[in-house]
């Protein structure tokens, strides 16, 4: 396209359309592969996350009391 040319407002629309059309195509490829093998420990990771994040001081705590009862009780 030379300078000064314009395009038509039907040509952006259809330039818009077919951009918009490759970005969902993109985004679905991606979900797609999101789903593969290591999907569920993903999802596993997250749950565990979301129970222990909010109470951290006291996973800590707990988790470090086991671990002394385990070491003193071998």
């Amino acid at each position: 396209m030379q300078t000064g040319q314009t395009v038509p407002n039907d040509a952006f629309q259809a330039l818009a359309i077919s951009q918009h059309s490759m970005q969902l195509h993109d985004h679905l490829l991606e979900c797609e592969q999101a789903r593969g093998r290591m999907f569920s420990l993903y999802r596993l990771g997250e749950r565990l996350h979301q129970m222990v994040a909010p109470r951290l001081y006291t996973t800590a705590i707990a988790t470090g009391l086991m671990v002394y009862l385990a070491l003193a009780w071998i």
